[in-house]
């Protein structure tokens, strides 16, 4: 169960974020549910949302703040409408997906940045368990 309200909430209340102009949407059904799938293919971003989560992502507009459009969601669908610490989570991740633009509070260029890093050395990640791999040298006798 989610919860309500987040300890979180007041590092993104004032936000004001909204999806990059190519981030592409797409319906995909997984075990019979709706989930949608943002991909934004500048930044090779990718992220999977259910339904619910869609739907208020999609009021998120850099007019107005998160507090603002979340407060509203509560007022109109309060069932249907996610906890602060979701909201927190998923802007995160949206973030961390480089699928968000944010106006005033994080620093576009950290974005870009980190999408730069992130093309120069895909196999970065892939080297360090390859050093470290194991081979049997034979079996062990007894003396």
């Amino acid at each position: 169960m989610s919860r309500t309200f987040s300890d979180n909430w007041y590092r993104i209340a004032d936000l004001r974020l909204s999806l990059r102009p190519g981030v592409a949407i797409r319906l995909h059904h997984y075990r019979g549910e709706p989930w949608y799938v943002l991909h934004e293919r500048a930044h090779a971003g990718f992220f999977r949302v259910n339904a619910v989560t869609y739907r208020f992502l999609m009021k998120l507009h850099v007019t107005r703040t998160i507090g603002e459009i979340w407060r509203q969601a509560v007022d109109d669908a309060p069932e249907e409408t996610p906890g602060q610490e979701e909201v927190f989570e998923l802007v995160i991740a949206l973030y961390r997906a480089n699928l968000v633009t944010v106006v005033g509070g994080v620093d576009e260029n950290k974005i870009l940045e980190r999408a730069q890093h992130k093309k120069k050395s895909p196999w970065r990640h892939v080297f360090p368990s390859c050093s470290f791999l194991k081979f049997p040298c034979g079996i062990p006798t007894v003396g």
